[in-house]
């Protein structure tokens, strides 16, 4: 059990972490055009989960 526990711990983290690298370096790229990326992801995260109705 303590195993199966280790295994899920670890798949988790690594997912978080590609995840944080994954945002971290669209932020350089979007950054690197000339643009704001907290905008950015503002306008995805608003994007993705809808308007408000």
């Amino acid at each position: 059990m303590n195993e199966r526990r280790t295994e899920t711990l670890v798949v988790t983290l690594v997912t978080v972490t590609n995840l944080l690298i994954a945002f971290f370096i669209s932020g350089v790229v979007i950054w690197a055009l000339g643009e704001d990326p907290w905008f950015a992801l503002k306008t995805l995260l608003y994007g993705a989960f809808g308007y408000d109705e």
